[in-house]
């Protein structure tokens, strides 16, 4: 089973990227922010950050999920999302090195 949920903020407002074939991806990603406090009551936060897509085309995703985020959401603004993760892998044409990296498939995005 390969299902995400995430709760953040976006990191900038997003991306719309156009193929030449007429389809379009939104790119964007969010920050995860994590505060604890230890046993002596030191706060603690980290933040990691996650690449997220959404195409404004897809079977799955047919809600307009990507008009929806690109629409209502801006830098800074808190974002729900569901997805899977997907893992996207392309060869570097500077280095020549083969490169990967994991990014989330939204399906569904909420108020947050």
């Amino acid at each position: 089973m390969n299902i995400v949920i995430l709760k953040g903020r976006l990191t900038r407002d997003s991306e719309i990227k156009e193929f030449q074939g007429g389809g379009k991806v939104l790119n964007n990603a969010l920050a995860l922010s994590r505060v604890w406090y230890d046993q002596d009551r030191n706060k603690h936060e980290e933040t990691d950050f996650v690449d997220i897509k959404a195409n404004f085309v897809d079977i799955k995703a047919n809600n307009g999920v990507a008009d929806f985020i690109a629409k209502w959401f801006k830098k800074g603004d808190g974002i729900s999302i569901e997805g899977r993760l997907k893992q996207e892998s392309w060869h570097d044409k500077e280095t020549g090195a083969n490169r990967s990296r994991i990014v989330v498939l939204v399906e569904n995005a909420f108020l947050s």
